[in-house]
């Protein structure tokens, strides 16, 4: 257990910053319209790589019967997090005691709401048990909110359930809880770096989802010296690293970008070989755009 008694000592000192790292906080849910962007390159019998992030795009591709679906995130804490969220899924049978523990009144998701994630310790794996209850003996409530990213519209209800079914209505929320109950294995998880992964995959993907990781990490270091190769960098790895493991006639979703706001700087998402799909965004009023390559 040493390995996650670091996890948890890391996780009480959680830096409030927005840049992606080993050890930073957790998104609490999906910022993509996801049900948008499935009608564009449907899921159902694929075989899928996707960042696991706030476990809401796996959770999806599960709802909507991927094939198999390998995760990956930099950061080690999403795995803690998703554990939690799919035991929240098996603890509660219906989704208005779901988004008790997914939104609190004043939209801080952890905040005095440790009774909730105590009654979810029984539906959580050995290594995940031990982090939640070893870390919540620790944590102050300055500790729990740092550790989730809690942005007001992030918490709105309304923004949570655009673009998600099972966060809708009983019935699909149901669906989804019956195939995560009856399910016989945990999540594959790949706790990487994109830029270093592919020596870690074992398999090729009908569909390898970069959600919007380049366009942050792009906008994350446009005033840092790292950010004249950073291009160059991204291309690489997407040409000579991600396209050895896509199958014929698969797709990478290379960017997912908010309010269609494209830096011009990113001038390799022009290539010839990425189709541009513009989608409803989960804010009202706004249009999101995805960046799709089609082998």
């Amino acid at each position: 257990m040493k390995d996650i008694d670091l996890d948890i000592q890391l996780a009480l000192n959680v830096p409030l910053q927005n840049r992606f790292c080993e050890y930073g906080p957790v998104f609490s849910n999906a910022c993509e319209n996801l049900e948008e962007v499935e009608k564009k390159l449907n899921y159902k019998n694929k075989d899928i790589l996707l960042p696991l992030s706030s476990g809401d795009q796996y959770l999806f591709a599960l709802y909507k019967d991927s094939k198999s679906i390998t995760t990956y995130d930099i950061n080690k804490l999403t795995k803690y997090y998703v554990s939690l969220k799919i035991s929240a899924f098996k603890t509660f049978t219906t989704l208005n005691d779901f988004l008790k523990f997914l939104i609190t009144d004043d939209y801080n998701l952890f905040n005095t709401k440790k009774e909730i994630i105590y009654k979810l310790f029984d539906n959580l794996d050995k290594n995940s048990l031990y982090f939640w209850k070893n870390y919540l003996e620790k944590a102050t409530d300055p500790n729990l909110n740092n550790l989730v990213k809690n942005k007001t519209f992030r918490l709105n209800k309304d923004y949570i359930q655009t673009g998600i079914p099972f966060y809708k209505n009983d019935t699909e929320y149901k669906k989804l809880r019956n195939k995560l109950i009856n399910l016989k294995e945990s999540f594959k998880f790949i706790n990487s770096d994109l830029f270093y992964i592919s020596s870690q995959l074992d398999k090729k993907y009908d569909i390898i989802d970069l959600s919007n990781i380049i366009s942050t990490d792009i906008y994350d270091n446009y005033y840092d010296n790292l950010y004249d190769n950073l291009e160059d960098n991204w291309i690489y790895v997407i040409k000579n690293e991600l396209l050895n493991h896509l199958n014929n006639n698969g797709s990478i979703i290379i960017d997912y970008i908010y309010n269609d706001d494209l830096n011009n700087k990113q001038t390799f998402i022009n290539s010839k070989n990425i189709i541009k799909y513009n989608i409803d965004s989960k804010q009202k009023n706004s249009k999101d755009s995805i960046y799709v390559y089609k082998k």
